[in-house]
Formats: structure tokens, sequence, C-alpha cells
């Protein structure tokens, strides 16, 4: 995973992988099919070993606590080099400069599901009354996937997890905007 990680599909050779891996040509070869399918299975076992943060935050009673807690629980992820693991995501170095149209499509595969998620709960949100009627669950959902995206590039430039912190809580207040309660807040007084 690393490897893909720091190097890219492309840039990541069957020899990278098989030394990381530990294993030999044909073992590899037997056990995946080919580096394609090596790289697919890599992205399913990434997504699932981060997909806590995003149920996590689909569980939240609020609209802005969804937010919050997505943009939050990624800010932490994409600077976290604890286990020797690029800063960054996979989702999007791994497909970065590639050739091969299956990998960004696959990669852009994956980070739509997180997309659909965030919407179809801002869809919820706004059917329970948090967010108003004319609020838009497609673009706010979009908004956050596109702030997302941009802290794990930023991530990659050094950007830390307080400044990523930062631009999260910037981001909420879209969110916040579109809820019923700053609609109301924002109604003009009606004379007595």
């Amino acid at each position: 995973m690393r490897v893909f990680w720091r190097k890219g599909y492309e840039g990541a050779s069957i020899t990278d992988v098989t030394e990381a891996m530990g294993i030999t040509r044909p073992s590899l070869y037997a056990a995946f099919g080919s580096k394609k399918q090596l790289f697919q299975a890599v992205v399913m076992l990434y997504d699932a070993q981060h997909r806590s943060v995003l149920e996590e935050a689909l569980a939240a009673p609020s609209a802005c606590e969804v937010a919050r807690l997505v943009l939050e629980g990624v800010a932490t992820l994409v600077t976290d080099t604890r286990q020797n693991t690029p800063l960054g995501t996979l989702l999007l170095q791994g497909g970065l400069s590639c050739g091969d149209s299956d990998i960004p499509a696959q990669l852009a595969g994956q980070r739509s599901h997180w997309e659909k998620a965030i919407r179809l709960r801002f869809v919820k949100a706004q059917a329970e009354g948090d967010l108003a009627p004319d609020a838009d669950p497609v673009l706010l959902a979009r908004h956050i996937m596109a702030v997302l995206a941009g802290m794990a590039v930023l991530a990659t430039e050094g950007v830390s997890r307080d400044g990523l912190l930062r631009l999260a809580d910037l981001s909420v207040f879209a969110v916040a905007g579109a809820t019923q309660t700053a609609r109301t807040m924002q109604a003009p007084a009606v004379a007595p």
C-alpha cells in the first residue's frame, strides 16, 4: 500500500512491490493475477481501513456535525505518519499522472462513494428539517469532497493537522449556513 501511495500506480514497479511485500514475482501473480489487480485490492483495503471516519460522521445528529466530523477525521488521516504512511491519501496520489485510465477512474469511484454517502445524509437532514428546504445536498456534499481533496493535497505540501482543522472549521460554515436554524436566525424581524 505504501509503495503505491508514495510512487503512484505507474511509478511503482513490480520489483518495488514484491520487495516491499517480501515475495517473488511469481507469487504476486499467483496471488493477485496482475499489478492492476493488486492495486485494486490495495485500494479496497485502504478504503476499508479509513471508512470508520465516514461512518462515524454519518451517524452524527446534524448536518453540521456530519461535516465537522468527516473534515476533522480526514485532517487527521492525511497528516498521520505514525505507521510510516505518506502524507495525503492513496485515493489521490495513487492515480496522479497515470496513463492507465482505469486507475484514476477506480480512485474517483472510491471517492464518489464517500460523496454519495454524505449527500444521502444531507438529504436525510433536509427531510428531518435540519437543512433548509432550499439547501442543495448535492452541492454541499460536493463542497465537502472538494475540501477533503484539497486537504489531502495541502498535507503533502506540509500543512499541519492544525492548519487543516482551521480549514475544516471554515468549511463547516458552508453547511451551517444551509441549516434551518441559520435561515431562521437570518430572517428579517416582522414588525408587530
